[in-house]
């Protein structure tokens, strides 16, 4: 199981209890009783633990994974997380592009390309529902039909050839909930 910012707070549990870091059910209980989900895990600081009662044992394991887990996604510039905080309803090039500005970053050429090869990967993909798929095909025609991605009938181009070598080789997807919500997994190279 791969960390999501989507993840409920029954969710995150899970993927801690798994994660093997040395959080014991006291700890995990804590974290239940806060109702911290995925998107406030990652705003968790040392002071903020030990305002929750956390020991300085489990706080050191809980930030040192926060920060593993922020340099994961960083990795590709943080331009995952979109499709996992967004719904495919949502989804859009120019959304895409104006939410890395909002973000402070610089969108880049490579931004489209990635767009476009990232949701030509999701069209086929046989883990989400028939509505989702619908809603990406009708997105990955609109952008070829746009001409602006110059991207050919078949997908060859691979997330490697467009993001940095500590990247991700591959993506997986998993389907969440109803909302069009998404998961991906995020297999690191091996350098």
């Amino acid at each position: 199981m791969a960390f999501s910012i989507a993840f409920n707070t029954e969710k995150l549990v899970s993927f801690l209890h798994i994660q093997n870091i040395g959080l014991d059910s006291d700890d995990l209980d804590l974290l239940k009783d806060e109702k911290i989900n995925g998107r406030f895990f990652f705003l968790l600081m040392q002071n903020l633990l030990l305002t929750m009662d956390f020991k300085m044992g489990p706080i050191i394991c809980i930030l040192e994974l926060i920060s593993s887990l922020k340099k994961e996604s960083n990795s590709s510039g943080g331009r995952l997380d979109y499709f996992q905080i967004f719904s495919v309803k949502q989804w859009s090039k120019d959304h895409f592009i104006n939410w890395i500005s909002k973000k402070d970053q610089t969108p880049s050429r490579n931004d489209n390309h990635f767009f476009v090869i990232l949701i030509g990967l999701l069209k086929d993909d046989s883990l989400l529902s028939a509505r989702s798929r619908s809603i990406i095909k009708d997105l990955f025609l609109q952008q070829k039909k746009d001409g602006n991605n110059k991207v050919s009938k078949n997908i060859n181009l691979s997330l490697s050839s467009i993001l940095p070598p500590s990247s991700p080789l591959s993506v997986k997807r998993k389907h969440i909930d109803d909302n069009n919500i998404m998961q991906l997994e995020l297999p690191l190279r091996s350098n």
